[in-house]
Order: C-alpha cells, then sequence, then structure tokens
C-alpha cells in the first residue's frame, strides 16, 4: 500500500538514527520527511476511528511520489559492489529523455546524438545542437552531488564527488574539443563547420552552487582544463523551464547568461527567476504529454480537472 511506502509514526521521527552522520551536524543531515512525507498520528479519527495522516510539507509528498522513485529503485538495486544495474540504466534512459527534450522543443537547429569516433572509448558529447554555425555540446550525468556531501557539505567529500561526475563531464568535453583543435580524428572534421559556443551539463538532481563554488572546485580536481574554459550546469528540471520559456532561443539565453558575469555564477532556477520573470513557460513537449495521460487514461481533460 502507497501510504505505507510514505508514512511512518511519531516515534521513527523522535528516535531515528539511521540517517544521522555526525549528531555534531545534526541541523544539516538528511531531512527524514524527503524519504517519509506523512506523519502517522498517534491518535485516530474520534468520529471514524480511523488513521490520521498528516503532510507537514505537502511539497515533499510530491517528490517523494515522483522524482523519490528513482532513489528507492538506485538503492534496491546497489547491491555489495560498485555497479547498480538501475543506475547504469537508467544513464541510458536519462540520456535519451534530454535528447527527446531537446529534439521536440528546439526547431530551429539539427541535434546530433553520440557516437563513438574512435575505439575504444573516444565519443562525441551526448548530444551536439547545431544551428547557422554555432554548436552547443551538451554532456547528461546522474549526479551532481551525492548524499553525504549535500548533507554535510564537507569539502573533501564534495571534490571526490565532482570528480566523478561533474568534473568527468567537462574533462569529456575538453578532450573532444582537443581533438578536433589538433585535427586528430577525420571523422569530426564536420563540427569545424560549426563554432562551438556553450557547453551545457545537465544533471538528474537539483542542488545549489553548481555554477559557482562547485565550478571552482571542478577546476581545482582538474588541472588539464584551463580556467578560462567555460560551461553551464543546469538540472533537468531546469532544462524543462528553459526549453519551454516561449519565444526565447537557447542559443541566446546561454550566451546572455556566460557574458553576465553575476549570471554566470548563479544556478537556473535563480537566473531564470531574476532575468526573465514574468515570461511564460510553456514546455509544448511536456504539456502534450500531460494532456495526452489525462485524456487517454484518465478520460479527463485537464481543463476539465483545474475548474
Amino acid at each position: 500500500m502507497i501510504i505505507d511506502w510514505v508514512s511512518r509514526g511519531y516515534g521513527f521521527f523522535r528516535k531515528d538514527d539511521e540517517l544521522a552522520i555526525n549528531h555534531f551536524y545534526d541541523k544539516y543531515q538528511f531531512n527524514p520527511l524527503r524519504k517519509f512525507p506523512v506523519l502517522v498520528s498517534d491518535k485516530k479519527l474520534i468520529q471514524t476511528g480511523t488513521e490520521t495522516y498528516i503532510v507537514p510539507i505537502p511539497r515533499l509528498l510530491y517528490e517523494r511520489v515522483s522524482r523519490g522513485i528513482y532513489f528507492d529503485l538506485a538503492d534496491y538495486h546497489k547491491g555489495n559492489g560498485r555497479n547498480n544495474k538501475f543506475r547504469e540504466s537508467f544513464g541510458y534512459v536519462f540520456q535519451e529523455y534530454v535528447g527527446e527534450l531537446l529534439r521536440e522543443t528546439i526547431d530551429y537547429a539539427q541535434i546530433i546524438k553520440e557516437w563513438v569516433y574512435a575505439k575504444p572509448n573516444n565519443k562525441t558529447p551526448d548530444w551536439i545542437v547545431c544551428a547557422e554555425g554555432k554548436a552547443i555540446l551538451v554532456e547528461v550525468k546522474q549526479s551532481g552531488l551525492y548524499l553525504r556531501a549535500k548533507s554535510l557539505g564537507n569539502i573533501e567529500d564534495v571534490k571526490s564527488d565532482i570528480k566523478k561526475t561533474i568534473a568527468s563531464a567537462v574533462k569529456q568535453l575538453w578532450n573532444f574539443e582537443d581533438n578536433i583543435r589538433n585535427g586528430r580524428y577525420e571523422n569530426i572534421d564536420f563540427i569545424k563547420d560549426c563554432e562551438i559556443v556553450e557547453r551545457l551539463i545537465v544533471v538528474y538532481d537539483s542542488s545549489y552552487f553548481f555554477n559557482s563554488i562547485l565550478r571552482d572546485f571542478t577546476l581545482e580536481v582538474l588541472s588539464s582544463v584551463p580556467s578560462s574554459y567555460s560551461w553551464h550546469v543546469i538540472s533537468v528540471e531546469e532544462l524543462e523551464q528553459v526549453l519551454g520559456l516561449i519565444d526565447l532561443n537557447l542559443f541566446e539565453l546561454l550566451k546572455e547568461k556566460r557574458v553576465d558575469s553575476n549570471g554566470y555564477l548563479m544556478d537556473f532556477k535563480n537566473y531564470i527567476g531574476r532575468k526573465y520573470r514574468g515570461r511564460a513557460i510553456k514546455n509544448r513537449y511536456l504539456d502534450s504529454i500531460q494532456d495526452a495521460f489525462w485524456t487517454n487514461e484518465l478520460g479527463r481533460s485537464i481543463t476539465e480537472l483545474r475548474y
């Protein structure tokens, strides 16, 4: 039953140490309401004698039954080693989803999928967006930071995670461009006709300071990449919003953000709120899926449900 999956009684929250790491950091540790957003009251309803459920933060319940499923499945399949079959499979699905988003919302550019241009492991970026002689390189990663680093903010933990995630993506992009600059492989010469103007790293999880503090840490662990090399980090949720900004070109948005000394350091959710406040967001691809779900699966239109 779904309520058993998302709920716990008061006793769990009063004595639970499962997620505690160090009591010195108690106020920073993982909020158990993210995992169990529904509280089962000690007292039942007087009128009916049935259980009473309390949802202190409704937003956490919505997140738990949607995005939260990912973390349950990842934990279930983690096993004893480093390989996680679910994460491996999800990585491919997530990469394809980002490509689907780009294809379905950008009608002014060619979207080119990753391929191996030199064996064994030389690959193009996951996606390349080309239009009018310019290109955006897109690399997709599941994670930016893991739970311990997010909860405690320990610098060494953060750097360790960044090395496996964001820094790995930056290095892949840098190596690809370096191969182009040095003419090492003829089968990627086509990109020479497109000036690479932006690099975009898309992550599944949301976090803070991806484009400021975490950028500095990324450069620290990547000695081979010059500090002048630019890139943007964006969560998939933010990407969905960016691609839904009415009448806004992705090339223009990324350039404006990059040349704005303050905007360049901001996370996209903050940048969009500052720069494009009041502009309509309507992601036609996601809207079409939503409409189809309500109409075909539930037999009701979204308009009916709203009113």
